[in-house]
């Protein structure tokens, strides 16, 4: 018993167990606290995330100039969001100037951020930041024609559409400008339809018909777009991408620009 007495007191004397009595030469820490918040009226989606980071000024945007940050999700988060960086204070230099800056993220890309120093730490600042994240202004593609392109389908309903096999068609959609003619399939039959355009974004379908092939496995996905297009009032084309809405605004099918496949 003796001799482990003896054992355990060498090894705390020499550092190798942690926590053996005070002296201990581990970091100390301190930390900056404070809270994010944006001024825009709207929910942030559950993958969004807020990342804060504190930094030393004179290095900002290289990796040695970061003291500290934080990422945290917004899911089930309201505004304002609080958050805590620890960091050492023996990094910190008291003739530079650190500040706080923040993000909040959608997949990866930056969809607000702070426009202004959150100065902390140094030269009278304390340790406490209210940053104030505003939206990032983003560059829309410009939005391809309705009518001549090809709209392969996507979804319909919010569901993703099925796969099709090698003797069947691409499910598509064609608007032919000289005809006011419709071409379109969910994946085995033609489906040609009128369509009358009227004011902002408004369209209609009407004058149905339809080649009469039996394709069990795509036939209820081939009646569920000719319900969509039965039920279509208005449409919305962002970039690449075709929204076609019922009268409640509601997506009932989504189309991609795409080449059309060789026959």
């Amino acid at each position: 018993m003796r001799r482990f007495v003896v054992a355990f007191t060498a090894l705390c004397v020499g550092g190798v167990l942690a926590g053996c009595g005070g002296g201990g030469k581990g970091m100390s820490t301190a930390q900056v606290t404070g809270t994010v918040t944006y001024l825009q009226s709207q929910t942030l989606p559950d993958n969004a995330e807020i990342h804060v980071v504190l930094e030393d000024l004179s290095q900002q945007g290289m990796p040695e100039g970061v003291l500290a940050e934080q990422s945290i999700p917004a899911a089930g988060k309201s505004v304002p969001i609080p958050f805590a960086l620890d960091y050492d204070p023996k990094g910190v230099d008291e003739n530079r100037a650190y500040s706080i800056r923040a993000e909040i993220r959608v997949d990866g890309e930056t969809r607000y951020m702070s426009g202004q120093s959150y100065p902390v730490l140094t030269h009278g600042a304390g340790s406490t930041a209210d940053v104030v994240v505003m939206a990032v202004q983003r560059k829309e593609s410009a939005s391809l024609p309705l009518v001549g392109t090809y709209w392969k389908l996507t979804s319909l309903g919010g569901k993703h559409i099925i796969a099709v096999g090698d003797a069947k068609r691409e499910p598509h959609l064609t608007l032919v400008t000289e005809m006011t003619r419709a071409v379109a399939t969910g994946g085995c039959n033609q489906l040609v339809a009128g369509y009358v355009l009227s004011g902002r974004n408004a369209i209609r379908f009407s004058e149905f018909a339809s080649t009469r092939m039996n394709c069990p496995d795509v036939m209820e996905q081939e009646h569920a777009l000719e319900t969509a297009l039965v039920a279509t009032k208005a449409y919305r084309i962002g970039g690449t991408r075709l929204d076609l809405m019922d009268g409640d605004g509601t997506v009932v099918a989504r189309f991609e620009a795409a080449t059309p496949e060789e026959d």
